[in-house]
This record gives structure tokens, C-alpha cells and sequence, in this order.
């Protein structure tokens, strides 16, 4: 089986270091060193995400989802991984710069005020914030927390000093709080940035400053040897930490092992923290650095900690500390009880994309429906409910069901763009291992004017301006098929790609007067129309009252109507595609995938329209997949799922390497449940808007501005705002936010695939009119 990178999610709880931790309850045992695991393991080293080299300071490694703590809370400001600390923007910064000379790592300042954010999970009155600095042209740096001024300090220019800030007035309540420094005092005409600093320190008492050594990034990892046996380690002094966010999927455990190098002794701890309950000690030891002292393996159970989100900590304790030496915690690793299954390979694979289709319109649903074919495919296919699109562009999900990059990546974040050339499809990645692809398309965003023509052996589009059916990409894509197969019965079978973008479930519907006649409701006198449904709808959507925004109920009724009276004919359709794989026995090895791009949305506001709010409603899309060999067959698997994993999916089933980077997770696995052990962040953006989805929580916002969080778990409709209250989730949420945007952007600047200016014709400028866009 390939190997796969997991997702950032998982990747980032080895952000410093070879650690894969997750969360725990209760029982721990011991084994004898070196012992191997009876059951799969899942290193923290295959969890890792790739990276140049093996640095703590690697472009793809998200060192921002983890937490440093030595005496007190820590950051280093000589990666780009503090950046996530500063307030909610999303940067990219032109204020501060990491840079590195010789063996020191720093940020130049060029902005007189910068801020750094901090949370704490218990009430603090006695932190003491050090700041180490250096001048550049200003020569005086002053700190406040939450706008409470703390003083002012003179920083020398000679080299890098801590500054330290006398203790604020009062407790600190648990939460987020902002540390804002104010550089003055700049040279007229001096153009050096105005400081340099390397690490900023919330020092709790007992900590000297003189003594302090700093955990940086390039510290916390070292090859130790204890009782003899060298092992990859995290390596903390006492009285450290390091923390990060995990949220398991399934069973599964921690297995690590602790020791101590040099004089003394320490007590090295495992600790779960949740929010709203206190801290679960999952191991404690005592560790020496006599030279008969050997690893202590531990193996800690995590599955009665079940899906909750909490944060693991490796703490090295400064209570009963003695000597200068360290604590180590070797090889962290998942022990999970049952390995990935290979995927079955298939010689076609079909991608059917239908628009604007609302989940309810499609099965499971009660009663019965004329959608015969589509709900035969249901009962064939492994359903996948948590299926979330990347953005409410239609291009944008297109985009990325191609390419397996997200849109940040491929820049497809607007109407107006289209794909670059430099963007490789799976449609370019089937030609190199000599095989074909073919793409028809009825919907205006993916027509040629936007970039999809290209890297296809065929490529057709349909203009719903023209008198052409909504079903005749589908009955293109089953005469491109019947020759296929015929030119497979004279020469030797080639892999094959096919992909169809059909209207679905969006206007302008195809349906003629008679046919409208027929629907419900009967008496109808509304306004919507099946021609011109989209042209109406856009009226109503851009009406300067928001009041009149809305559809009134017997608008609704008849909406759902013409919707599924369409659908029936593009089922038909779709329904003799099957049929010829079936007559010609290649159903049954055949991948077949069925999902939505952007849903319609929930009333009471006009459905559709490109480019809307990143909301729940119009990002959870249908998907099926009917693997080869019919393999989960009527099935629902739960479980995050995103565009990026469709891509991936395909590409396995026909052999195709996508780049590990991308980070997509093989659907057949999630079926199968041997898919990531770590629940996965599925991040949806808009330009500056983004939503963020963990398990039950959500975050949505706007950068640079606050965002909202709430837990769709107990709180459906997401109404009230509980980002205060839920530090941890608040924190975690934001920081993959963060940290899958910066690896987005990333793809991007290293992919040379700029998205371009969309030159529109005629035909796709009328096509876009009547669609609604």
C-alpha cells in the first residue's frame, strides 16, 4: 500500500518532535524494554508531516497546533509558527519577519506595535512576562496585557537581553488574553527594523531570569541513550511541557517511553486536559540518570476517552526536580488493532458531479421517490454524510475534486478566475501512465473560458442557453463509454477516467409548460418559473430589501417540485450509463463516485447564488462511492470527509501518485475503519471568511476580526457563541484554522499555479445569466 500523509490535524501533534500523542483515560501498564507492540503501530514519524530535511523549522510542519510550556507559558519567535499567535489574522505579515543568524533564530519587527495572543486554562495573578530583545532603530520596547499597561523597558542594541515586565494588577481569568509591545523611540531616517526578538516567556514565580534557558524549537528533539539505547526523544527540563490538541477517531493507544539524562531526577508525567474538567494524570514516573537506570515503556489505553477533544501533555515536573538534567519521552506511536487494508484498483473509474442538489432530495429519505436509478446507486454505495465541500464556489469544488489541492492552493476563490495551467487534474495524471479522461460538463463555472478544457483527451460543454437537455452530459459520457469499450475489444483495455458536471438540482430546469402543469402546488401563482428559474432567483437574492430575500412557502413547494421532476430525467440518464457497465460486466470493477458541489441552502433565504456564506447548509454535500468489487455496499461511513479525499480516492483506484503533501485520506480506508487514528479539521474558505469544522465544534470567521465558536452537537442551529467559555476547543480550533491555511498557501507558492483572469465569450456570458451567477 502507498504511503499516505495524514492530515494537518494529525500531523501536528509532531510539531516539534517525533510525537503523535492522543488522548487517554485510565490504565497503564509497563513492558519490557524495547518489547515490540503485538498489534499495527502508527509511528508519530509516518504521522509527521513531510518536510525538507528533518528541522523543527520545516515549511509543512505545523509546529503552530503545539504548546511549549517551561515555567511558565513559552514562544518562540524565531519560526513562522508564532505567527498563529497574533490575534485572528490569517497574514500573510508584512510587520514581522523570522529570520536566523548563525546559531540564533529571532523576528525583525518592522511595525511599532505588535501583539502575540495567550490562553490560560486556570485564573493567573502571578505571571511575570520577559520578553528577550534586542534594539535595532527603536531603542524602548513597552508591554501591556488587555490593554492594562505593564512599562516600558530600554533595549540594548549590543546584543539580545531579557526585558523584564513587572506583574499585572489582578488575576488573569481563564481564556484568551492579548500581550501588545510598542517599539518607540526610532532614529529619524533610520530604515534597520525597529527590534529583533527571540522568545517571549509568561514566567510563573520561582523562575530567574539570569538562569532561564529557553526550550526553542531546535532543542526539543535529540537522539538520547539511556541504560545504553540510543531512541529519537522529546526532550524537556523540568519544570516543562509540551502540549497538543488530539480527538480520536477509534481504540487505540499511546506507547512511548520515559527516561532521564544526566545528574538528578525528575517525575515525568502524561496529563489529558479537557475543557470543563480537571486534569487526567494517565502516567507518572520517576526517573533517574544512574548509569543502571533503563527506558520505562509505558502503553497507555486511550479508549475511554472516546471522541472528546483534549490536549496531551508531556510534562517533565519541577516539584520534585533535582540536578541539571532532562526528561525524555522516546518515540511516541499510536498502537491501533487493525492495519489498512489495500484498495481495490479499478480500470474506470466514473466521477458524476451534480449541482445544487439539497441532501433531502436524495436517499435515505421516507416514502418513495421516482429516482429509481440514483436510489439503486444509494443501496450499492457506501454513503459518507460528513462529506463537506472546500468553499461555496462551484469552480473552487471542482477545482479540487481535479487536483486534490485545496482551494487556497489553486486560487479558484472567485467567479471571476480561472484554473491555471500550471494546475495538474487527475485528467493530466492518467496521460502520463498512458491512460485517458474524459470531462463533460453542463454547468457554466467548468467550461473551457474557466480552464477546465484542458489536460482531457476529451472535453465537451453544454450551455443550458441552448436548447439542450440537462441529461446530455450523461448521454455523451455513455457514447464516449460504448466506444471505449469497443476500442478495448481490439487492442489492449486501458485505465480510464470519466467525469460528468450535470445540473442537478440548480435552475434553469429542464422541463417544458405541460410538464409544470403537473406540479405541486397546483394553484400556484408564485413566481418561480423552470426557464427562467435562475434569472428570478438571482432578482430575488440581490433585492435591496432584505426583507424580500426570501421565498414564500408555496415557492418552496414548487422549488422542490421542479427540482425533482428534473432530476427524474437526468436519473433516466444516469440509469443507462450503469446499465451499459453492467451489460458489459464492468460494473462491478468499477470506482463510481456520486457527490454534490454547493448545495442550494436552508430557508428562509433565496437558495443558490455563487460565492455565498461559508455556512453548514450549503457546504455538507451528497456523496456515494461504489467501490470495486462492491465493498460496503448500502453502508454509512462516518467520519470527516473532504474534497481533497475524493481526489485521493480516485487516484488510488487507478494507480495514480498523487504528491503526500496534499494530504487526502483513501475513502476505502475510512470505510474500513483503519483510516486516521486522529479526527481531522476540514477547513472551508472564502477569501477572508473561513469555517473550520472538528468533530461537533465549528469556528467561523473573518480575518483579521474574532470569530465564533459553538458545538453543533448540543447547539444545532450554532446560535450561541461559546469561544470564551471553551478554551481549549477555542484555541485548537483556531490554530488549525491557522496552520491549514498557512499549508495552503504553501501548495500554492510552490506549485507555480496562479489562478488567471476568466475571459468570457458570448456563450459563457450568457450561460452564467441564465444559471443565476
Amino acid at each position: 500500500m502507498r504511503s499516505r500523509r495524514a492530515s494537518l490535524a494529525a500531523a501536528a501533534l509532531a510539531a516539534v518532535s517525533p510525537l503523535c500523542t492522543l488522548g487517554c483515560q485510565a490504565r497503564s501498564a509497563e513492558r519490557e524494554p524495547g518489547a515490540e507492540p503485538s498489534s499495527v503501530t502508527q509511528s508519530a514519524e509516518a504521522l509527521r508531516a513531510p518536510s525538507r530535511g528533518d528541522s523543527p523549522d520545516a515549511p509543512f510542519q505545523p509546529a503552530a497546533l503545539c504548546r511549549v510550556d517551561h515555567g511558565g507559558m513559552f514562544l518562540d519567535l524565531g519560526t513562522d509558527a508564532s505567527h498563529a499567535r497574533r490575534s485572528f489574522a490569517l497574514g500573510p505579515f508584512s510587520d514581522v519577519a523570522s529570520d536566523t543568524w548563525s546559531d540564533q533564530s529571532y523576528t525583525r519587527v518592522s511595525s511599532a506595535d505588535v501583539s502575540y495572543d495567550f490562553w490560560l486554562t486556570e485564573p493567573r495573578s502571578d505571571l511575570e512576562v520577559r520578553v528577550r530583545a534586542k534594539a535595532g532603530a527603536s531603542g524602548t520596547l513597552a508591554a501591556s496585557i488587555d490593554q492594562t499597561r505593564l512599562g516600558s523597558a530600554r533595549v540594548k542594541s549590543e546584543g539580545f537581553t531579557t526585558l523584564v515586565f513587572p506583574r499585572p494588577k489582578g488575576p488573569l481569568a481563564p481564556g484568551r488574553h492579548q500581550l501588545a509591545l510598542r517599539w518607540s523611540g526610532r532614529s529619524a531616517g533610520d530604515r534597520r527594523p525597529l527590534g529583533m526578538i527571540e522568545w517571549i516567556h509568561w514566567a510563573e514565580p520561582g523562575q530567574r531570569a539570569a538562569e532561564y534557558r529557553p526550550p526553542r524549537q531546535r532543542s526539543l528533539r535529540d537522539d538520547m541513550v539511556i541504560g545504553g539505547v540510543p531512541r529519537r526523544s522529546i526532550v524537556l527540563e523540568a519544570p516543562g511541557r509540551l502540549g497538543c490538541p488530539v480527538r480520536l477517531t477509534r481504540d487505540a493507544t499511546l506507547e512511548l517511553g520515559v527516561g532521564y539524562h544526566g545528574d538528578g531526577s525528575a517525575i515525568a508525567r502524561v496529563i489529558a486536559r479537557r475543557d470543563g474538567a480537571p486534569p487526567l494524570v494517565l502516567a507518572e514516573r520517576r526517573v533517574g540518570g544512574k548509569a543502571e537506570d533503563a527506558w520505562i515503556d509505558l502503553s497507555l489505553n486511550l479508549a475511554p476517552l472516546g471522541h472528546q477533544l483534549a490536549q496531551i501533555e508531556l510534562e517533565a515536573s519541577g516539584e520534585t526536580a533535582s540536578g541539571p538534567g532532562r526528561v525524555a519521552f522516546s518515540e511516541p506511536r499510536l498502537v491501533t488493532p487493525a492495519a489498512p487494508e489495500p484498495a481495490p484498483r479499478a480500470k474506470l473509474v466514473v466521477l458524476v458531479v451534480a449541482s445544487g442538489l439539497h441532501r433531502e432530495l436524495l436517499p435515505p429519505f421516507e416514502g418513495t421517490r421516482r429516482l429509481r436509478r440514483i436510489t439503486a446507486l444509494a443501496a450499492e454505495s457506501a454513503r459518507f454524510p460528513e462529506y463537506r465541500a472546500p468553499t461555496t464556489v462551484v469552480g473552487a469544488v471542482m477545482g479540487t475534486l481535479l487536483s486534490g489541492l485545496p482551494p487556497l492552493a489553486h486560487g479558484l476563490e472567485s467567479t471571476k478566475l480561472r484554473l491555471a495551467r500550471g494546475v495538474l487534474t487527475l485528467g493530466d495524471r492518467i496521460r502520463e501512465t498512458s491512460g485517458e479522461s474524459a470531462f463533460f460538463t453542463g454547468v457554466p463555472s467548468t467550461r473551457a473560458a474557466f480552464g477546465f478544457d484542458h489536460g482531457w483527451n476529451t472535453f465537451e460543454e453544454f450551455s443550458p442557453v441552448n436548447d439542450v437537455a440537462a441529461s446530455a452530459p450523461l448521454e455523451r459520457a455513455k457514447t464516449w463509454l460504448e466506444r471505449a469499450i469497443e476500442h478495448d475489444r481490439e487492442q489492449d483495455p486501458v485505465s480510464r477516467l470519466l467525469v460528468v458536471h450535470v445540473r442537478g438540482g440548480h435552475p434553469p430546469w429542464d422541463l417544458s409548460r405541460d410538464e409544470v402543469a403537473e406540479l405541486e402546488p397546483r394553484e400556484y401563482m408564485g413566481l418561480l418559473e423552470a426557464r427562467r428559474g435562475g434569472l428570478i432567483l438571482n432578482t430575488i437574492r440581490n433585492h435591496s430589501r432584505p426583507a424580500q430575500r426570501r421565498l414564500t412557502p408555496p415557492d418552496w413547494v414548487r422549488l422542490k417540485a421542479l427540482q425533482l421532476a428534473a432530476l427524474e430525467k437526468q436519473d433516466a440518464a444516469l440509469g443507462a450509463l450503469i446499465e451499459l457497465l453492467e451489460r458489459e460486466r464492468l460494473w462491478n470493477d468499477t470506482l463510481f463516485v456520486f457527490a454534490g458541489d454547493v448545495t442550494m441552502g436552508e430557508p428562509p433565504e433565496a437558495p443558490f447564488g455563487a460565492a455565498r456564506p461559508l455556512t453548514e447548509d450549503r457546504l455538507l454535500a451528497p456523496l456515494w462511492v461504489k467501490f470495486p468489487g462492491g465493498g460496503f455496499a448500502g453502508s454509512e461511513v462516518l467520519g470527516p470527509v473532504s474534497s481533497v479525499d475524493v481526489a485521493d480516492t480516485v487516484a488510488a483506484a487507478l494507480g495514480i501518485a498523487l504528491p503526500d503533501e496534499l494530504g487526502g485520506v483513501d475513502l476505502y480506508q475510512l470505510a474500513t475503519g483503519t483510516g486516521p487514528v486522529l479526527s481531522r479539521g476540514l477547513l472551508a474558505t472564502l477569501g477572508q471568511e473561513y469555517s473550520m469544522r472538528y468533530g461537533p465544534w465549528l469556528l467561523r470567521g473573518t480575518s483579521p476580526r474574532a470569530p465564533t465558536l459553538c458545538e453543533l452537537g448540543v447547539d444545532p442551529a450554532c446560535v450561541h457563541d461559546v469561544f470564551a467559555a471553551s478554551p481549549l476547543a477555542a484555541e485548537t480550533l483556531w490554530r488549525m484554522t491557522f496552520e491549514a491555511h498557512r499549508h495552503a498557501r504553501l501548495l500554492e507558492s510552490t506549485g507555480n499555479a496562479k489562478a488567471e483572469p476568466a475571459l468570457l465569450d458570448k456563450d459563457t456570458a450568457a450561460a452564467l445569466q441564465v444559471w443565476g451567477d
